[in-house]
């Protein structure tokens, strides 16, 4: 009975003394391995650059640019020759809509007096009816809002404008690019049709 007890506990410390060498000899060859592990990367003969990055000509950054000061996306855009066009008629409606506002509220106030009960007052255009000076208020009033609707215009087809040829900006217009019309007969089933026929080439 002891001597089998003494074989069992020999056995159990065979046991375990072979898995503790077992998992150190694990632990020295991975520790081993791992040392000596160095990455290597692969470049196909050039290193890639990443410091640089290629400039992207963006059609949102000019139309809101064009939206905080009009004409900006267009010079954003190289397209000096717009800004003349775009201040000139900008500037037009603003001096239109300031002549017109000047006169709305003179005629106004020739109304004012007319009807206000003070003797003292004195009608600067008493050969003018009612009628008519209502009917020139109401001109004036009508091409003031005219000019501040042709301004709003001008404002946002100046925003699109920045918008699509920010998008156009890398279209190519050269001249491996033609155009070429020529007439052009179909035939029919019982006559011929005439036309005009469009051919677009790229070089």
């Amino acid at each position: 009975m002891i001597r089998s007890l003494k074989l069992m506990l020999l056995c159990l410390l065979l046991v375990v003394s072979t898995g503790n060498i077992h998992a150190q000899l694990k632990r020295n060859s991975y520790s081993v391995n791992t040392a000596h592990f160095v990455p290597q990367f692969r470049y196909n003969g050039v290193p890639p650059d990443t410091t640089s990055k290629a400039k992207i000509h963006s059609s949102r950054k000019a139309a809101t640019m064009s939206a905080l000061c009009p004409g900006l996306g267009q010079i954003y855009n190289r397209k000096y020759w717009k800004l003349p066009i775009i201040y000139v008629a900008m500037g037009g409606c603003v001096f239109g809509f300031a002549y017109n506002q000047n006169e709305f509220a003179y005629y106004r106030d020739v109304l004012r007096v007319r009807y206000d009960d003070d003797p003292l007052t004195v009608d600067p255009l008493p050969q003018y009816s009612d009628a008519s000076i209502v009917a020139l208020k109401n001109d004036y009033q009508r091409y003031r809002d005219l000019c501040v609707i042709g301004f709003s215009a001008i404002y946002l087809l100046q925003v699109i404008d920045a918008a699509v040829d920010a998008h156009l900006y890398t279209f190519d217009v050269g001249p491996d690019l033609s155009l070429q019309w020529s007439p052009r007969v179909t035939p029919g089933f019982r006559q011929n049709y005439y036309g005009i026929g469009l051919r677009l080439t790229a070089k």
